[in-house]
């Protein structure tokens, strides 16, 4: 063996070890295995190097997605336990409580209509794009762009190559336009 033992990991040093107890044949067989998946990841085509990188803004996007969800569950027990402790069950039930407590918080936070329009938005594009992946097999990350084409502009899912995502691209695509009417009347 050429290496250095010292400056190898001690796992490294275990699989070192191991493979010069192995039959000459063997370690033969071992190299050629190792060198064809070398040549095979190697050879990849572009479509397949470019798949791999797409992957990592979906899986931040869709983190992103899970952290908003936890927090907001975190947020309706926080309103869960203070409705409990106010002891508001004598003045209405939860639902009424959390409607009034949207009102003040809507009222008395600066920019909440974006929040609210923001929020909006990327539930209507989660939705959409987990409905194409699911019904119609697409890979997640095209399934959200389109959801996004369908929102930012409406075609009606004229794009959609099979009726369900014609269906889901128009659904998406009205959700979209209303949205955008909230836009306006939040501006206005």
């Amino acid at each position: 063996s050429d290496l250095d033992p010292n400056s190898l990991s001690p796992v490294l040093k275990m699989l070192l070890q191991l493979v010069e107890i192995l039959p000459e044949s063997d370690r033969c067989l071992m190299l050629q295995k190792l060198m064809v998946n070398a040549i095979q990841r190697n050879g990849a085509t572009v479509e397949e190097k470019e798949s791999a990188n797409i992957h990592w803004p979906v899986v931040t996007f869709l983190f992103f997605a899970l952290c908003v969800g936890v927090y907001s569950v975190h947020v309706v027990r926080t309103e869960r336990s203070r409705y409990v402790f106010q002891n508001a069950q004598a003045q209405g039930s939860f639902k009424q409580y959390l409607k009034y407590r949207f009102g003040y918080w809507y009222a008395w936070t600066p920019g909440s209509a974006g929040i609210v329009l923001m929020v909006l938005s990327f539930s209507l594009l989660l939705t959409g794009g987990f409905l194409m992946r699911i019904i119609d097999q697409r890979p997640i990350s095209e399934s959200l762009w389109s959801a996004w084409i369908w929102i930012a502009a409406p075609d009606g899912g004229a794009s959609a190559d099979t009726r369900s995502g014609r269906l889901i691209g128009l659904v998406t695509s009205i959700g979209g336009m209303l949205i955008f009417a909230l836009l306006m009347s939040v501006i206005s």
